[in-house]
Formats: C-alpha cells, structure tokens, sequence
C-alpha cells in the first residue's frame, strides 16, 4: 500500500471515531429514547386539571357562604356536594334538631373551640338555606371523627387525668372513609334522621341525662355563692343560709319557698333537703353543712352540666340491658349483679386507691376460688411487704407468708434464713411471695378470678369497717366486695353445690377451685354522673380526676 493510500484509510478511520463521539454528545429525542417520558408529561397535565377542577369546587361552594365562615373540611366537603349536584344534603327537620343537640354536648368539653364555633355559626340566624346546610355537613365530618377517635384511641381522654399535651387542643382529623360513605348512603336512602340518632350513645341513661343537661343548660342567672366556712347543723345561724336556700330552689331539690329567703337559721325542713342533696352527691346524708357539701352546693349549672356532657360520652362504653352480669361503678363504690335483667344483688365495694388505681375494664369470671391464697403482686411486694420483712424477718411467719421460686404448683419454698436480706435488691427480688389462707389473709373467704391483663379481680375482706366509710378508694386495684359471701353463694350455686357443701369446703383448711358453668359478664365502669331511678340527677367525686381533663 502506498503512502497516499495508507494516509487516506487512517483519516477515513478518525472521521468515523470522532463522528461516534460526536454521537454519543449530542441531546437524544425524548420521544425516540425515553417512550415514558411523554406519559409522565401527560399525567402531570391531568393532575393539574384536577386540582384546578378541585378548586373551582372549592370557589363555587365558599361562594355561597358568607366571608366571615371558615369551613374545616373544604375539599371533602366540596367533592360531597359536587356528587349530590349541588343540592341541599339534610332534609329532615327532626335529624338537624337531634345532631345540634349531640353537637352540643360535644362542644361542652371545650376539647376543640371547632365544636362552639360550629355551634355558632348554625345559631346565627342570618345564615340560612344551603350556606346553613354546608355548615352543618361540615360540623357533621367533624363529629364523625369525634366518634371514631373516641374508639381507635382508646378512650384516650375519658378516663385519664389531664396531660400537658390536651393544653394543644384535640386536634379534628378527616374522618373514616366507611363513616362518610355510611353517612352519604344514609341521605341517599332518606334515613338521615335514624343514622344521626344512630350516632349518640345507645344507653338508656342518655335520654334521661340529656333532659336533665337541658335543664341545667336553661338556668343562666348568677350562682349564689357559700363563703362561711363553718360547720352548721339544725338551728345554726349563718348568713350563708339564704344562698343555701336559693341553690336547692334551683336544683328542685327539697319544698324550698323563698318566702322566707331571708331568714338565717338552719330549719328542720332545710336539714331534710340538704340531706337529700347530700344523698345525690354521694355524701353522708347527716345533714351537716360541711366543707364537701358546701364545695357541692357551689358548683354552678354551667359546670353540672359539663359533667353530664362528659359522662354522657362515656355511656358509649359502659354496658346496657344487661340480663346477667356484674357492674362495678368505680367512683360509686357500688356493685349490682343482675340475673333476668333485675339486680339480684347490690353490694358496697373499695376500689383502688388514686395511686393505684381500679381499671376500666371488662372481662368475666370462669373461677371461685374458696379460701383463696394469696399471689403477692411483685410491685406490691417490693413497696409494701418486703421493707417490712428487711426491718424484721418475723414479719413473714407473723403474716402467714411464703417465699416461693415460683407461681407455680410444685414451687420450691424457700427459706427466708437462707437468704441475704442486708444485701437483696427489692427492685430485683427473685422470689415470689404468697401469703397463705388464714385470719390475716386480704382476699378472706372468696376470690373471683377473671382472665385480664391487669390481674384485677374481685374477692372478700376480712376487714370489714372500711365499707362504713363514704370514701372507699381504699385497695391496690382489686374490689373489694363488701357482700362476697351473698355473691360467692349465688355464684356458686350455679355450679351445683348447696349451702352445705359450700360451709364444708370453708371448714377445710384448702384451698377450693370451682370453675364457673357459663362465665359471668364483668364490667368495671367510671360514670360520675347519671340519673337515678327516682329521677335524681346524682354526680359522684372524681377520685381519680379524670373529669378534670374537659374542666
């Protein structure tokens, strides 16, 4: 090859390289090499329609409110009218009566300013016709999930004391999708009323405790105010009687007349309406005007009926028509048991103290246990029982314990000689303590066991002067049953054992297990509040504050 020719092929080869480089530079057409990329443009450009579409729903529905309103859930609410064509969803007179009034009672816990805001918007008389009817869809979203809060949290804030986190407000979220779609097939089905009564407590109570919040609610002239603080018993004098008089006047507590307003003494008749009132707020009906009665007598309507609200609320979780059961109202330290739908049995309790408190729960009893020892709960043995063994080992013979490797049956004992009491950790003792059946033994004759995660259950006492008290928040959790011998009898005979072989098994120094043929229904409740069978509205002390969370 010659020269020339060899020149001419290594510039033909440069060509082609530099070429291919040039290739490999050069911007590629989006539609040849990336076959996605056209589609993605696409969607964005619909996803833009969208949201324009999505805003003129929302323009053409603030449109027909007044400047001043704010609505919470524009966009659900923009999407629900646009599928009913615009048009008017509550038509039912009697279902906007009965969600104003279940509003109300949400609005009285101050748990979100939203509520009263709605509350004022629907009482504005200038707002009228289909700006009316959004507002009300809107406060109707937000009580949806008021609803459902109520359930996935847990009750969260009916029973707890208040947290520095409520000082934020309970914040209102979109509510459930099935709650809306219920909701909507509802009014489609021309059902609406039904399926907002739906949404209140389906108690017996909450009728009766709504009439009685309306009455209390009606009553907006001043409270009269006690400021002596004295004790007055019959024929007392104080100034603080007149007041004392007006304030039963307004509960329609007691004959008052307020003929003679203005007499000072402490009358016989005034004694009886006090003890009455003493009666509805869980007091010692001695009638006494002491310090409890007198902070009861000084609590305005405004706030009685904020505790009925409150309470009004926790029906949703507090059992009704019961056939066969027991009920355990935790502040009323009161237990019934109800066979056929009638309370068989009503019995005192104490409950736990406000440090320990008795859970809200329910569960069932499946066991009696007769003459029951006692499993030391490991908190309970690290705080009350084996500082008491550290000062002084007798401790344990004196009170009939023993130290065990374990719950189970064939547990070893242990010796408590055998053991370094100066060095032990009580945070990390690795025994177990049982206390054995005798005189000392907290349980007494009977114990009701009945599977839950607290290991709560009910049982006996032999120490029986506490239920004379009024306040009987007195245990470290479990109930205390003033008539566990009545209970147990009952309870037991069910089982097929008769009087006799019950005081048999008693005489036995064993303990007795006898398993339950259907297990009984258990349900321990917090109500402060409620309407008695006599019509009296009673309200109960807040042992465990868990009402302060809405006052």
């Amino acid at each position: 090859m010659s020269i020339k020719n060899l020149l001419q092929s290594m510039l033909l080869c440069w060509s082609l390289y530099s070429f291919s480089v040039i290739l490999m530079l050069t911007p590629q057409s989006s539609s040849a090499d990336h076959p996605f990329k056209g589609i993605d443009s696409i969607d964005e450009r619909e996803r833009e329609r969208e949201r324009e579409r999505e805003r003129e729903r929302e323009r053409a529905l603030l449109s027909q409110l007044p400047e001043q309103i704010k609505l919470y859930s524009l966009s659900t609410l923009s999407e629900l009218y646009e599928k009913n064509a615009r048009e008017p969803l509550w038509q039912d007179p009697l279902a906007i009566q009965d969600f104003e009034q279940q509003l109300l009672e949400v609005a009285l816990l101050k748990i979100n300013p939203q509520f009263s805001t709605w509350l004022e918007y629907l009482s504005d008389p200038n707002i009228t016709g289909i700006a009316r009817d959004i507002i009300l869809s809107d406060a109707m979203l937000g009580y949806l999930y008021f609803i459902s809060s109520l359930t996935s949290e847990e009750k969260v804030w009916l029973y707890r004391p208040p947290l520095n986190s409520d000082r934020q407000g309970y914040q209102i979220m979109r509510a459930p999708e099935n709650k809306i779609t219920s909701w909507q097939e509802a009014i489609h089905k021309n059902e609406t009323y039904h399926y907002v009564n739906s949404l209140a407590p389906q108690h017996p109570q909450y009728r009766k405790m709504q009439t009685e919040l309306l009455k209390l609610l009606s009553d907006n002239s001043p409270w009269p105010k006690l400021t002596e603080r004295v004790y007055l018993r019959e024929g007392y004098s104080s100034k603080d009687i007149s007041n004392v008089k007006k304030i039963l006047y307004r509960l329609g507590i007691g004959n008052m007349s307020l003929t003679d307003v203005d007499s000072q003494v402490y009358s016989h008749d005034l004694v009886m309406a006090i003890k009455q009132f003493q009666k509805n707020r869980g007091l010692p009906a001695d009638g006494i005007i002491g310090i409890r009665t007198r902070n009861w007598l000084n609590v305005s309507p405004k706030i009685l009926a904020r505790l009925l609200a409150l309470n009004m609320q926790r029906l949703r979780f507090t059992p009704a028509d019961i056939q066969t059961g027991i009920l355990v109202n935790i502040p009323d330290y009161s237990l019934n048991y109800y066979e056929e739908g009638k309370i068989r049995l009503f019995s005192k309790v104490i409950v736990g103290r406000p440090d320990r408190k008795t859970p809200v729960m329910q569960s069932a009893i499946n066991q009696i246990v007769i003459n029951p020892d006692w499993n030391v709960p490991h908190s309970l043995a690290r705080e009350d029982i084996l500082p008491q063994v550290i000062k002084n080992i007798d401790y344990l013979q004196e009170h009939n314990y023993r130290i065990l490797s374990s719950w189970s049956q064939n547990a070893e004992v242990i010796d408590p000689e055998s053991i370094d009491w100066e060095n032990i950790s009580i945070e990390n003792f690795p025994y177990y303590l049982r206390q054995t059946l005798g005189p000392n033994n907290p349980l007494g004759h009977y114990k009701f066991n009945m599977p839950n995660r607290y290991s709560i259950f009910l049982h006996d006492t032999p120490n029986k002067a506490m239920f004379q008290r009024y306040r009987r928040a007195g245990s470290s959790g479990c109930v205390r049953v003033q008539k566990a011998s009545e209970l147990a009898r009952l309870l037991l005979k069910k089982t097929g054992l008769t009087d006799a072989d019950i005081l048999n098994f008693l005489k036995e120094n064993k303990s007795t297990y006898r398993n339950t043929r259907k297990r009984i229904p258990v349900w321990l409740y917090y109500l402060t509040a409620w309407v008695s069978e006599d019509g009296a509205t009673q309200f109960r002390t807040d042992i465990y504050h868990y009402d302060q969370s809405v006052l």
